[in-house]
């Protein structure tokens, strides 16, 4: 075991590397490395696992320059970047929420508000806009303004105006087409 201990100040702990080479930590299991953490032959901060500790995988890395991450690959133009697939789990609602911060602020959000319903959500100064896929009817629903506008039934039935349609095409209310129907 190791302590260092700044007292009540603090405590730096500095690994120098040559221009080239590495400046890290290494973490074994039995003499053998499974996780390395540090400037791992460049000048970027890198964490690197290995289940044998020959072969090593690039777990994530932070660009030294604009503190950009990627997480399964190299750093790219934007804050984050995700080679793979991504999951999120919750014994809860869980969402991924997009918000722009600028004047419109108009959000998004993704994810399973209950556990019968997946959705997608774009909230904004104007109107809502929110497409739902109902898991109990196995419908797929498009609301605007807060209300249901179309719902496309499992039977591939679609409904305007309606929640539940009867036909193919189902319109509660007038219609117009701007040419003849065929």
């Amino acid at each position: 075991a190791s302590l260092f201990d700044g007292g009540d100040g603090g405590h730096t702990l500095k690994v120098n590397k040559a221009q080239t080479g590495a400046a890290g930590v290494m973490f074994q299991s039995g003499y053998s490395g499974r996780a390395e953490l540090g400037l791992l032959g460049s000048d970027d901060w890198q964490l690197k696992v290995s289940a044998d500790g020959t072969g090593w995988t690039q777990a994530f890395t932070v660009d030294r320059a604009n503190g950009h991450v990627g997480i399964g690959k190299a750093p790219g133009p934007v804050r984050l970047e995700v080679s793979g697939s991504l999951r999120m789990t919750s014994s809860v609602a869980s969402f991924l929420q997009l918000i722009n911060t600028g004047a419109g602020g108009t959000q998004a959000w993704i994810g399973i508000p209950d556990w019968n319903r997946s959705a997608f959500y774009i909230y904004g100064a104007q109107a809502d806009i929110m497409s739902v896929f109902d898991t109990p009817t196995r419908s797929h629903r498009l609301f605007a303004g807060g209300s249901e506008r179309i719902r496309i039934a499992s039977g591939g039935e679609v409904g305007v105006g309606t929640a539940n349609p009867t036909a193919r095409l189902h319109v509660a209310g007038p219609g117009r087409t701007a040419t003849y129907l065929k």
